[in-house]
């Protein structure tokens, strides 16, 4: 928008908007208040104003040149105009006069009507435009809720040097990304609840484990576990699951115009295919707007904003009763000031009022002294007297203070009388000491408030929250000087698509030379700028690092105070600068691989505290020193991956092993769909396709219920060749069955027993159970929910590239494994969705692109588990690849069964208790079932076909934090064996009793025993066994159970 079309579209919404008065009002035209409303009617004035002038500009200099032409006008000119202008009411009398008082209107009129001009632009292309807006709004929220998040503050160069180079630096950029990281989760996990709570709760462990708790020295020196880049993938599709996307949308790389939703996606996809570290800096600003987008919409800070609203008014109040308090002050200082001045007047006054009567007495003394013959001289010596006395001012019998105060003087102002023997005034006692020590009171008072005022601006920046425009033009172009870029003041456009810089004095000085003072925006802008030009005056100055965040030089080695101390302390220092200035040498490349060497050796270092917490609870079978030299040659992703698989397979040995159907190759065909299926998108479902399930589903239903009705015949049959009454009863319950559905024999039977179609109650059934998995009937093509789509049809894409090592990823599970069937048959089926996996008969599990999968066969998807989907413009790979093609962001499977582990255990605690039965031990085990076992499996196996680094240090971590809860019900799950022994030691010592002493004598003993604790708890027993009681007697018979049985199942 260029600048005369903002001022015709700001001039026509001020006429909408200008405020109407009564009629007959001053002012331009009727019925419109006098003084203008808006800059841009002042504007329109002085447009006015300027056209007539410069209509009348011609006629002046006519008139001006035929009044020199006459001869005439030089003396009127000469004399009248300039005895006028020594008058100080000089007005333009002659033509010549009106000329240049004209001129001189007309050029102001202009320099004020073209308005503040439009500065060079910060930086050029919109890309850059907003990967700077980005940058400033990121550094500003930094600087207001940094502290809040436990994040850094950075300013604009410090951020776009650690976006351009996030290995150069100190770790601030992942100390950003794990600070807002934390503090989402932390929000998640207080909103959700269920399984996703515990899901996210798992993550911010894994998070402060991977980051060392994400501070600056936790993160040493940048490089650290790469864990915290899969936790903000699996975030990113958390947080935007069901985001419709197409393939036009995930190919379009200008990161810095994409939205929030659309960015996150493409983190998401970017980093399951490498480091995030590697990708450009323009993603990295437009992925952390996005995550302070997040952040800035979250319940705590928008506490956080009303704690500091709150603190604002406060700090209002505060002030406003300080000013009251000091106005009071104020006056009572100048009463008491009046007071003094009043008592030091009216002390002068009766001073002088005595030294007046000394004197006339003493005159008249005189006087008569002198005798008649003197009279005359006498009273010519008083007369005179008393002339001098009163210094010619009135009456000399007068008082002079009574003088002073008529003739509206001052009491100090009357002189002191002149007479002979008259005293003059002393200074008042205490006077000449009385300025120093004002003076010393009024500096104290003024460093006091100059301290008030400072801690008052410290509290008000601790407050704020947000930085404030210093102003806005006519165009309401706002102008900011933000303290995170300082040295300039950027100039942002009406609309916020723009943005121009002004760094030199000369632009400062332009600026404020075409503000026009009768503006109110205007008016406002300039009193500011005028207020601070000595601040901005001292800070202009060009930037002295690009704005555009792609052309960030590389930076210098860091030289801050901690490395200087350390310089200055030790050699280690100094030999760490050098191998710094030698790190700069390098490639970046380079660089980057180390940060990933760094990145397993952080994994390797968990694993490492993993099986240290295993030997230090007990855990038999684990050996400290033969993993630590096992995982000392782990180098590399693939053989982080090995290692993390071995540990397992030692892990899953504790305890009570692996449940039935957690083995390896039962878990193949779901651990091989991340070969075969896209992890982060999913395809909606149609009504259409819903009604197709449907039938699917009530076809399966009616398959089983003739199987059923054939078993049920069979035996039905046996029964009536045994006895002739059985057979009658099953007659009978044939023909129930025929008519309700109870039974289903015959033909009959499918219609109204187990079908999906009969209106009975085995159909009732099957069709309840198609209408909760595929959801109620609706329009042709409506799209489902994310809840419906991911709770029952889940409609998956064929991956885009099959991994060419499938022989080595499949070498990671230890034996080598056969490929599976092409059909899956019904019982794998059913074990398979009791796994919890996607591949679930009648589930309406759909593949997109074709049958094929892979070389190895049918893949994890047969025919007994839906019908196959073609979608694009063929049945290759590339049928997802048509802008046509919507999909919907899904989130990874985790580890719900882990997760709800928590709850799980609780219900059961209660349960046992209620019930007054021990609580049974937690089940000592690295899997609580065979699901996520093949989930984490198949996170291994993805991480490695990805080749990220996040992926792999996901897992690794993953398996700590399951380690971890091992180690924590270690302690609860080994009570039974304490009890087992305890009981054997006890059951020993009785018999060495009875061989020793005899079997009479020992249950004497015994009895006398009893007897005596009977004895001492019989007084606060009740009369009658109570509920308690029971309670007791009946938890302790539970234990010596559970400690037989366990015994026999040792």
């Amino acid at each position: 928008m260029t600048q005369a079309e903002a001022l015709a579209r700001e001039t026509a919404r001020a006429h909408e908007l200008r405020p109407t008065g009564p009629a007959g009002g001053r002012g331009r035209g009727a019925g419109r208040y006098a003084a203008p409303s808006d800059d841009l009617e002042v504007w329109q004035e002085e447009q006015h104003e300027a056209a007539r002038l410069a209509a009348l500009l011609p006629s002046l200099k006519e008139e001006a040149v035929r009044e020199r032409g006459g001869g005439g006008g030089g003396g009127r000119w000469g004399s009248g105009a300039a005895a006028a202008r020594d008058a100080g009411d000089w007005q333009p009398r002659s033509a010549g006069d009106q000329l240049r008082e004209a001129q001189s209107r007309l050029a102001r009129l202009k320099a004020t009507c073209s308005g503040p001009p439009e500065f060079e632009p910060a930086v050029e292309g919109e890309a850059a435009l907003a990967s700077l807006l980005d940058m400033l709004a990121v550094c500003e929220f930094l600087a207001a809720f940094g502290p809040v998040l436990g994040a850094p503050v950075l300013d604009v160069r410090q951020l776009s040097e650690a976006a351009a180079w996030p290995c150069d630096g100190e770790g601030e950029l992942v100390a950003v990304y794990a600070a807002l990281l934390r503090f989402l989760l932390a929000q998640w996990s207080q909103v959700v609840g269920g399984h996703t709570a515990t899901r996210v709760k798992r993550w911010a462990r894994c998070l402060d484990r991977s980051t060392g708790g994400g501070s600056l020295e936790g993160l040493a020196d940048g490089r650290c576990g790469a864990a915290w880049q899969e936790l903000l993938r699996r975030y990113c599709l958390l947080t935007r699951s069901a985001t419709p996307v197409t393939e036009a949308l995930l190919t379009n790389r200008d990161w810095a115009l994409l939205s929030d939703d659309i960015i996150a996606v493409h983190a998401a996809v970017e980093i399951g295919r490498g480091s995030v570290l590697k990708l450009g800096p323009t993603f990295h600003v437009r992925l952390l707007g996005a995550l302070v987008n997040d952040a800035a919409s979250s319940f705590s800070l928008r506490n956080e904003v009303n704690k500091r609203l709150e603190s604002t008014i406060q700090q209002q109040i505060s002030q406003y009763h300080a000013n009251a308090e000091r106005r009071k002050a104020e006056r009572e200082a100048a009463r008491q000031r009046r007071e003094a001045k009043r008592a030091r007047q009216q002390a002068a006054a009766a001073a002088a009022a005595a030294a007046y009567a000394k004197a006339a007495a003493a005159a008249k003394a005189a006087a008569a002294a002198d005798g008649e013959g003197g009279g005359g001289d006498g009273a010519g010596t008083g007369g005179q007297l008393a002339a001098g006395g009163g210094d010619g001012e009135g009456d000399a019998s007068e008082p002079p203070a009574k003088r002073a105060r008529s003739n509206g003087g001052s009491a100090a102002d009357v002189p002191p009388p002149a007479a002979a023997g008259a005293l003059p005034l002393a200074p008042l006692a205490g006077g000449g000491g009385r300025g120093e020590s004002g003076d010393e009171f009024e500096s104290g008072g003024e460093e006091d408030e100059r301290g008030a005022r400072a801690a008052r601006l410290a509290e008000h920046g601790r407050a704020s929250l947000r930085s404030e425009p210093l102003g806005q033009d006519r165009l309401h172009r706002r102008y900011w000087l933000l303290p995170t870029c300082g040295g300039a003041i950027f100039q942002e456009g009406p609309d916020g698509r723009s943005l121009s810089l002004i760094s030199t004095p000369e632009q400062l000085d332009t600026l404020t030379r075409a503000l026009n003072p009768r503006g109110p925006r205007e008016a406002a802008l300039l009193a500011t700028l005028r207020r601070r030009q000595g601040e901005l005056l001292a800070e202009l100055r060009p930037p002295d690092h690009p704005l555009d965040v792609t052309q960030v030089p590389r930076p210098t080695p860091p030289d801050g105070a901690r490395r200087r101390q350390q310089s200055a302390e030790d050699g280690e220092g100094r030999q760490q600068q050098r191998q710094q200035q030698q790190q700069r040498l390098e490639s970046y490349e380079k660089v980057l691989a180390d940060a990933d060497l760094e990145s397993v050796r952080s994994c390797v270092g968990e694993l490492e505290a993993v099986v240290a917490q295993l030997m230090g609870a007990g855990v038999p079978g684990v050996s400290f020193k033969g993993w630590r030299r096992r995982l000392a040659a782990t180098t590399t992703t693939q053989q982080l991956a090995e290692s993390a698989l071995e540990l397992e397979r030692e892990l899953q040995t504790i305890g009570e092993g692996l449940l039935p159907g957690a083995d390896d190759a039962s878990l193949e065909p779901l651990v091989r769909e991340a070969e075969l299926y896209e992890s982060e998108f999913v395809l909606p479902v149609s009504e259409a396709e819903m009604r197709a399930a449907r039938a699917a589903a009530a076809d399966a239903a009616d398959a089983a219920g003739e199987e059923e009705g054939q078993l049920r015949d069979e035996e039905a049959a046996a029964a009536a060749a045994a006895a002739a009454a059985a057979a009658a009863k099953g007659k009978g319950a044939s023909k129930k069955g025929k008519k309700g559905g109870g039974g289903g024999g015959g033909g009959k039977g499918k219609k109204g027993g187990g079908g999906g179609k009969g209106k009975g109650g085995g159909g009732g059934k099957g069709g309840g159970a198609a209408e909760s998995e595929f959801g109620v009937e609706g329009d042709e093509g409506q799209q489902l929910g994310p809840a419906m789509l991911f709770g029952g049809g889940r409609v998956r894409l064929k991956a885009p590239v099959v991994a060419a090592n499938a022989a080595i990823v499949a070498s990671h599970q230890g034996t080598p494994v056969k490929p599976p069937p092409p059909t899956v048959k019904s019982e794998e089926a059913s074990v398979a969705a009791g796994c919890g996996g996607a591949a679930a008969a009648g589930g309406g599990v759909k593949e997109e692109g074709g049958a094929g999968g892979s070389s190895g066969g049918g893949g994890g998807a047969g025919p007994a588990e839906g019908a196959l989907k073609a979608e694009g413009s063929g049945g290759g790979g590339d049928g997802e690849g048509g802008e046509g093609v919507r999909k919907l962001v899904a989130p990874l499977e985790e580890l719900d069964d882990s997760d709800i582990e928590a709850e799980e255990r609780y219900r059961i605690k209660r349960q046992h208790e209620k019930a007054g039965e021990p609580v049974p031990p937690p089940p000592l085990r690295l899997w609580r079932s065979p699901r996520e076992r093949a989930v984490w499996l198949r996170d291994v196996r993805r991480a490695l076909i990805g080749g990220a680094p996040g992926g792999m240090a996901y897992c690794a971590s993953a398996l700590a934090d399951r380690a971890t809860r091992l180690v924590r019900d270690w302690p609860l799950g080994m009570k039974p064996h304490n009890w087992m022994h305890a009981a054997d030691r006890a059951a020993a010592l009785r018999r060495r009793r009875v061989a020793l002493l005899g079997a009479e004598r020992v249950v004497a003993e015994e009895w006398a025993a009893w007897s005596d604790e009977e004895e001492q708890l019989l007084p606060s027993k009740p009369k009658k066994s109570g509920h308690f009681d029971v309670l007791d007697l009946e938890a302790g018979r539970g234990q010596r159970t559970a400690a037989r049985r366990l015994k026999e199942l040792l």
